[in-house]
């Protein structure tokens, strides 16, 4: 930043100083936000902070890669490159959505995971939505999601499975 300004420019930049008082317009903040604006972090890179911020929790760090997951396959191809501030219900729904009730263990993690990135942001001193999961998850609506268990085998018939599988023969 140059601190030598001609009479005319330091007259000009005061001219416009006072018609954006006048306009209701704080000049300082409004030169605040612009910076604010130019800061900006994506959706990936908020993700990545918010990670590597809670990694040490994780077991193993983190390496197995679980945590990221969710985010890294439905996420981030959607709007990792979208402004973190830019995250509100509505791209949180359309994000989330062709997963919701398909695969609503994934999706919970996932909306989880990002209320999580959401409040690192704001931790920050980003301007994010911190209710913008919330309001998603109410538009989104509960999951149809039923869980399917797999049979088991009743351990007192575990002896005579073993015998027949002793007499398959595999390739």
């Amino acid at each position: 930043v140059s601190l030598s300004l001609s009479l005319s420019e330091a007259r000009e930049r005061a001219t416009d100083a006072r018609r954006q008082l006048r306009d209701g317009v704080d000049p300082i903040q409004a030169r605040q936000a612009a910076i604010r604006h130019e800061q900006r972090i994506t959706v990936k890179n908020a993700i990545e902070q918010c990670f590597a911020a809670r990694q040490a929790q994780l077991k193993n760090d983190g390496n197995a890669g679980r945590w990221l997951s969710p985010l890294s396959v439905h996420v981030i191809p959607k709007i990792g490159t979208m402004a973190v501030e830019d995250v509100d219900q509505h791209v949180l729904r359309k994000t989330l959505e062709p997963i919701w009730h398909k695969k609503a263990d994934t999706a919970r993690k996932a909306i989880n995971r990002m209320n999580l990135t959401l409040k690192h942001a704001a931790a920050l001193g980003l301007e994010v939505d911190l209710q913008a999961v919330m309001k998603a998850q109410a538009l989104l609506g509960k999951r149809r999601h039923e869980t399917k268990h797999i049979p088991s085998l009743p351990y007192q018939e575990a002896p005579k499975f073993y015998r027949w599988l002793a007499q398959q023969n595999f390739p």
